[in-house]
């Protein structure tokens, strides 16, 4: 990382440069496309910073999933966000102790009531697993959020556990 860190002035200069050429290099007719080739030459750049700001993070769902077999029991429900479906379904092996009934959530294109009655199919079980992974997070709407709110209103929430870009939550549904 440090020497990354040191060549950044270097390739900065390098960038200056070209742009200072490419200035010279385009006549007064063809300025309309300068604006066009600084944002071609700047959008890695502000992708990088922004990835800086915000850094990605693995999706960790093998310690979800590790999390539940430890503490499932016979009879639980394991509920998955509809975006955990394939992740889950290449991991699924290496956790043979997970519960056998599984329920893979629909995609409502964030309409509550959509959601709201694909969860009532759990309704009535004692033990019920949500996994969150790939959440959508808009500036104001965050569905992992609404879910837990939702069933904090129809159901008890025992248990809890979240990891980078995965968490897992046990509801009792049976109220």
């Amino acid at each position: 990382y440090r020497l990354l860190l040191f060549s950044v002035p270097a390739m900065l200069l390098l960038i200056g440069t070209g742009i200072g050429a490419l200035y010279d290099y385009v006549n007064k007719k063809t300025l309309v496309l300068l604006p066009v080739v600084f944002l071609l030459l700047f959008w890695p750049v502000l992708s990088a910073f922004n990835h800086l700001l915000k850094p990605r993070t693995n999706q960790e769902i093998t310690q979800a999933l590790a999390y539940v077999q430890q503490r499932q029991q016979p009879g639980d429900v394991l509920y998955l966000y509809f975006a955990s479906e394939y992740a889950f379904d290449y991991y699924r092996q290496r956790f043979p102790g997970l519960p056998a009934r599984i329920v893979v959530g629909v995609d409502s294109g964030g309409k509550p009531a959509v959601y709201e009655r694909d969860l009532g199919q759990l309704r009535g079980n004692a033990r019920v697993w949500l996994l969150f992974t790939h959440t959508r997070k808009a500036d104001n709407y965050d569905e992992e959020l609404f879910f837990l709110n939702y069933l904090d209103r129809i159901g008890k929430r025992e248990d809890a556990a979240t990891f980078p870009g995965a968490s897992v939550y046990r509801y009792d549904l049976r109220r």
